[in-house]
């Protein structure tokens, strides 16, 4: 009609105003998402499964995510993130190889155990990650990692710390899966023995481990010194303060 001012078109509403408005329950599907994707594996993870454990309508999920690739972002990128700087920190620290790459051990076992959902994820979901471009930033960090890994192990080789012999690439797989072990024995009923009531603590699984981890590493000369588990926790607190 003459006189009246056009209608303006519908708008829809930002993301970012949605999610913004109820962080708490974007966190809760997150943490959802975390748990399913970590238990069946990203891909084979439905957005019907994330919401019927949420308990809210598979579309109602959309004004908290855009896709279920940004909930695996949200799950995914700081953490990644932070636990790349950890690993740098470590490799950067002013003490020998020995003491970094125990170090570095004693944190990766704290991290697998209270982020055990991102480090079960991002090992079960690898070949995804490396097959689609938008999550190149944690294979990127995972290869820094890595590189900062051997560093340590060669500069310990170098300073007659380490076996002169050892296959870099074959030791740092093999310190992974041995560190992430520790959390999931821990995390699991296998830490209870038939003829040991009482559960093993984490101290002692670490204590264990690091000797394992140190008879693989160290030069046979070597192998009777004591293991420097209490200097290389203070140098993660130090790292905290």
């Amino acid at each position: 009609m003459q006189g009246e001012l056009p209608k303006k078109p519908a708008m829809a509403r930002p993301a970012k105003q949605v999610t913004a408005a109820n962080p708490d329950r974007r966190s809760q599907i997150a943490a959802v998402a975390a748990d399913l994707f970590a238990e069946f594996g990203y891909e084979a993870t439905t957005v019907r499964q994330i919401a019927d454990r949420v308990g809210m309508l598979a579309g109602s999920l959309y004004n908290h995510f855009a896709t279920k690739d940004d909930m695996l972002h949200a799950i995914m990128r700081q953490r990644m993130a932070q636990f790349e700087q950890s690993n740098t920190q470590i490799a950067n620290l002013p003490v020998d190889a020995e003491h970094r790459l125990l170090a570095n051990a004693i944190m990766r076992i704290h991290d697998y155990v209270r982020f055990s959902q991102f480090h079960t994820i991002l090992l079960r979901d690898n070949y995804f990650f490396q097959r689609h471009p938008d999550f190149t930033y944690i294979v990127a960090a995972k290869s820094r990692i890595r590189l900062s890994q051997e560093s340590v192990l060669r500069q310990g080789m170098e300073a007659g710390l380490f076996r002169p012999d050892m296959d870099c690439y074959l030791m740092i797989g093999t310190i992974s899966r041995m560190l992430s072990g520790v959390s999931d024995w821990y995390r699991s009923i296998e830490a209870f023995s038939s003829n040991k009531p009482a559960p093993y603590t984490l101290d002692v699984l670490v204590d264990f481990h690091f000797d394992c981890l140190l008879r693989l590493v160290r030069l046979p000369a070597r192998m009777a010194e004591p293991v420097p588990r209490a200097e290389c926790e203070q140098l993660i607190a130090n790292m905290l303060i």
